[in-house]
């Protein structure tokens, strides 16, 4: 661990660390992250992460995306990019691409988000084609600085609103989950996380993770269940031998 790294709050790690974990698994050999930072499709609404490496910049869409999981454009078949700040309450990022194209919006809806979007303008900047990155807003040596949205009344009710429902949710999850109140307890607890992930990241973070922890407990349960089957069924067709237990070979 890096001296920068060692200086930033263990929340702060574990957060990024359960984001560069959903990331990892589409690298190279090698490859490393330099910035990343959530992202919004700029028609439907979906989210997901945008992650920058020396080579590439690569997109993966949450669970649920209408698009394909993952998208990914290389430095090297980069053929334009833009940050567009004013059609739209948050900047419209543009990476075309020999082989893909990529437009997100990133949202600036807490100091947080600012502050990653601006560092990872900065990134690629660093990482593009230099004759692509010479406007206001992506320029090198000169990283773009982003500011939080101001929340009005209604903003500031929706976030409480959500905050309200998502503990509520998470609580009645945990009684679920006690031994002696029968119901879907992990089910419960990841909706509440669904819920407050409208307005936090580390709870959209925290959802992923324990979404994918919940998928591969579900998965090796059926495999158990399918080959504790495959095994009855081998013992009812093996015929018996004469002075052996039924089934014995």
């Amino acid at each position: 661990m890096d001296e920068a790294e060692a200086r930033k709050p263990l929340v702060v790690r574990m957060r990024e660390r359960l984001v560069l974990d959903r990331v990892r698994p589409l690298l190279d050999e090698g490859e490393e992250v330099t910035a990343w930072a959530h992202v919004v499709d700029e028609t439907d609404g979906d989210t997901g992460v945008f992650s920058v490496t020396e080579t590439r910049c690569v997109l993966e869409w949450d669970v649920g995306a209408a698009q394909s999981a993952v998208m990914t454009v290389r430095w090297s078949e980069l053929d334009a990019v833009a940050v567009d700040h004013e059609s739209a309450r948050w900047p419209l990022l543009r990476l075309e691409g020999t082989h893909e194209a990529i437009r997100v919006r990133l949202p600036l809806s807490s100091g947080a988000r600012a502050r990653k979007a601006s560092r990872l303008l900065h990134r690629i900047a660093e990482h593009a084609p230099a004759h692509l990155v010479d406007s206001e807003r992506l320029r090198r040596g000169r990283p773009a600085e982003f500011t939080a949205d101001r929340r009005g009344v209604r903003g500031h009710l929706r976030r409480m609103l959500v905050t309200v429902a998502g503990v509520l949710v998470i609580l009645l999850g945990g009684v679920f989950a006690s031994p002696f109140v029968p119901g879907p307890g992990a089910l419960t607890t990841l909706f509440g996380l669904a819920i407050l992930a409208r307005e936090y990241d580390w709870a959209g973070e925290v959802h992923e993770w324990m979404r994918q922890k919940v998928d591969a407990f579900l998965q090796r349960r059926r495999r158990r269940r399918a080959s504790g089957g495959r095994r009855a069924a081998r013992s009812v067709d093996t015929p018996a031998v004469p002075g052996q237990p039924d089934g014995a070979v």
